[in-house]
């Protein structure tokens, strides 16, 4: 998980921006 954790961080961050900030 703390792998993909920078990737999907990347991916909802274009669909939604309010994940990144959590």
């Amino acid at each position: 998980m703390t792998r993909n954790k920078k990737k999907e961080k990347r991916r909802n961050v274009k669909s939604r921006p309010q994940i990144v900030s959590s």
